[in-house]
């Protein structure tokens, strides 16, 4: 490996860019196993061939465009008796067969608005653009491919909008962030996270930073997309209150650390209480339909006046 960035180039920086190799220990190597491949299988890799096909696909529709706006008419309509008649009449304007521009020169190279002349023409024939219905369809098709070969929605991959509604937004959504999580849980964590939280801590206990090497660390992953919060929310809230999960796994879902939530929670009421403020979103004051609380109904009791 490069022990510096080759983009760094561009800093005017002095750059060592002599590969060099690196132990296995001291590389954090994320793959998804596979019995058959204990080095794991590029994402994706079953669908390189139909990347390939669509990419080649659409390069041969383009060329196939150009090709047809590249030819405005041809002058055509004779018959080779009409030529051999006028090479009779006018030995010395003997050519041959072929199609000639205005100049009478062989063309051999089409361009955008031109008219090119057959021998003996008569008539004049425009050329006519095919129109192709499949390529639309086509695309879509290999879209869908490929996004099932990502394992990811075919949403997410083409930003195609235009079959999509709330339902299947959320069932499509669903399994994929649920695949997300097991990744995030059973392969970027322990095999990426971890190993450079150790290896962070081991530099900075050497350098004297910090009293020992061993510092526990709670992973939290992001927020994932809701397609419909309000629902999601309300779920949350019935399975909480349902002793169906703790308060501190609910918070910790949605990407924050329930201990600091709490305290800001706990700050956050006591200055209320201090300037005396009660707003609807304060559960200790106010029920969720707008009543207000007797003292004690809200988990609080109500400040001295």
């Amino acid at each position: 490996m490069f022990p510096d960035h080759p983009g760094n180039s561009h800093l005017g920086l002095s750059l060592d860019l002599a590969s060099k190799a690196i132990p296995a220990s001291e590389i954090a190597h994320v793959y998804r196993k596979h019995r058959t491949q204990v080095r794991g299988v590029p994402w994706g890799s079953a669908v390189i061939s139909s990347l390939f096909d669509l990419g080649t696909y659409e390069e041969a529709e383009l060329i196939r465009k150009k090709l047809e706006a590249c030819m405005v008419g041809v002058v055509l309509g004779g018959d080779e008796a009409d030529f051999a008649l006028g090479a009779a009449l006018n030995p010395e304007a003997q050519r041959a067969f072929g199609v000639r521009d205005s100049d009478g020169v062989i063309v051999d190279k089409f361009e955008p608005g031109m008219f090119v002349h057959a021998e003996g023409g008569k008539d004049v024939k425009f050329n006519q653009p095919a129109a192709t219905g499949s390529y639309e369809g086509y695309k879509r098709a290999s879209l869908h491919t490929i996004a099932a070969g990502f394992h990811i929605p075919y949403l997410l991959l083409s930003h195609d909008l235009s079959c999509a509604n709330y339902a299947s937004s959320k069932m499509g959504f669903g399994p994929f962030i649920r695949m997300i999580e097991a990744l995030q849980w059973q392969f970027v964590i322990p095999m990426l996270l971890q190993p450079m939280w150790e290896w962070f801590c081991e530099a900075a206990f050497l350098a004297g930073s910090i009293p020992s090497s061993d510092i526990p660390v709670n992973w939290m992953t992001p927020r994932m997309y809701s397609a419909d919060p309000e629902k999601d929310a309300r779920a949350t809230v019935l399975e909480v209150r349902n002793g169906l999960k703790p308060l501190s796994t609910a918070i910790g879902e949605r990407g924050y650390d329930a201990d600091e939530v709490l305290d800001e929670y706990a700050a956050t009421n006591k200055k209320l209480d201090d300037r005396k403020l009660v707003f609807d979103s304060d559960p200790r004051k106010q029920s969720a339909n707008g009543q207000k609380q007797a003292p004690g109904d809200g988990g609080g009791s109500t400040p001295p006046e």
